[in-house]
């Protein structure tokens, strides 16, 4: 650890904190919270429906006794009380049941609320629609909105996507998901602050009751990422150090290395035997491994791309994949799709990189797409002819896609993945950029 950055040799100590995790604390306490939460949900609907009961027994009773009366005609108050009392044995419950059952509901409901709010995660109750219907002081200080701002007011509004058309709201489809499969549901999302801030947030869902409503957890996850940042960085710079390793030392080594195999193939030509030939095929490894070693070391060496350059870095990544894989790429630009930060645009291209490697290398696409376009967010789309990487589920490629995720994160932006019209994959990255002057 130097100048309070995270080296290389403490990658490792990041993968072992579960940068792709949360804290085993925190899950625990999740876990702990949702199950007191549950049980004191269940001893409600417990007295609830005893509460109901009596109150049908008692509104019973009232009735019978004011059929008797009329039936009977008038009579002393003495026997009036008496038959009242009579009634009144022939059922289970009495005033007094009443109201301490009344009481004992209040209570539960109080330490339910006690619960809520003492709990330090930002918790909410859903209906079956997202919208919210309590809150506690936890998602008050996180969003910055008050408990009366927040109750009735849609989860999906919190968040900074919205489904577009045609799409699945993701948040909806998970609790309808909870309520048939019985388990809970984890989603990531960018959320927004009443000031307008944005920060990444992971999303629980689980049901709380056969009522239809739903208990959520929202955690921030800003640190995390920013952890995952620096794992990327530690990646990014390692690469650097091997591609600059093996373009100053091995590829000068092997030009060298060239100049004397090709000296010596001009010192054996005039000889025309079995050593000229094998002089002459040397050569030709040794100069084929020295281009492969600049191209593997171009390749390592990453450059930020500038804001203004990204359509001509994706038009050049095009060409790149036409003349080197000999498969039919091609990028277009719908409108304006400028980007107003050198950060975005680069990560913008490694995700256009990695799609584009995944479409040729797990798809098997001949035929590749790259858009860049602007609409109400600045949207990166690659489209391929492929096998289709959503159903062809290749281990090997996960970590490519939670790479593309990450970078997607990092930005504020949306990943997502999904099987094309006819055949093939569409990965497309959705970023919140104002549409102004480029580069920073």
């Amino acid at each position: 650890m130097r100048r309070g950055k995270i080296t290389s040799s403490s990658a490792e100590t990041l993968r072992q904190q579960g940068v792709d995790g949360l804290p085993e604390g925190q899950t625990d306490s999740m876990g702990a919270t949702l199950g007191e939460l549950r049980r004191r949900v269940a001893e409600l609907e417990s007295q609830r429906s005893e509460l109901t009961l009596n109150n049908r027994q008692l509104c019973t009773l009232n009735l019978d006794l004011n059929q008797s009366l009329a039936n009977q005609g008038p009579e002393s108050p003495g026997s009036a009380e008496d038959r009242l009392r009579k009634a009144g044995d022939n059922y289970p419950v009495s005033l007094a049941d009443r109201r301490k059952t009344e009481r004992a509901n209040r209570d539960a409901e109080r330490r339910l609320r006690a619960i809520l709010h003492a709990a330090p995660d930002a918790i909410v109750v859903l209906d079956q629609r997202g919208d919210i219907q309590e809150v506690n002081t936890a998602t008050v200080r996180m969003f910055g909105y008050s408990s009366a701002e927040l109750c009735g007011r849609n989860i999906r509004q919190l968040m900074q996507h919205s489904p577009g058309p045609g799409q699945k709201d993701s948040i909806v489809s998970y609790l309808a998901s909870c309520a048939v499969e019985q388990r809970a549901h984890r989603c990531e999302e960018v959320a927004c602050r009443k000031d307008g801030s944005l920060f990444p947030v992971r999303l629980s869902f689980s049901q709380l009751s056969p009522l239809g409503w739903f208990v959520g957890f929202v955690q921030d996850i800003s640190p995390r990422h920013d952890l995952q940042k620096q794992l990327l960085e530690i990646v990014a710079e390692e690469d650097r150090r091997i591609g600059t390793e093996l373009h100053d030392n091995i590829q000068q080594q092997l030009t060298g290395m060239g100049l004397l195999a090709a000296h010596l193939v001009d010192v054996l030509r005039p000889q025309a035997n079995l050593e000229a030939e094998l002089a002459a095929r040397l050569a030709g490894a040794i100069n084929q491994c020295a281009q492969e070693v600049h191209s593997l070391a171009r390749g390592l060496v990453s450059m930020e791309i500038d804001a203004r350059d990204l359509q001509a870095a994706l038009a050049s990544l095009a060409e790149t994949v036409r003349e080197q894989c000999g498969v039919a790429c091609a990028f277009h630009c719908q409108g304006t799709a400028e980007v107003s930060d050198n950060v975005v645009a680069t990560h913008l291209y490694r995700i256009a990189q990695e799609a584009v490697n995944n479409a040729i290398k797990h798809g098997r696409a001949d035929r590749v797409q790259i858009a860049l376009k602007r609409e109400e967010q600045l949207t990166l789309e690659v489209s391929d002819n492929g096998e289709g990487m959503v159903a062809k589920r290749d281990p090997s490629m996960g970590m490519g896609l939670r790479i593309m995720k990450y970078r997607a994160g990092l930005i504020g932006g949306r990943l997502q993945i999904q099987a094309g019209r006819e055949r093939g994959t569409v990965v497309s990255c959705c970023v919140a950029q104002p549409s102004g002057e480029a580069g920073r």
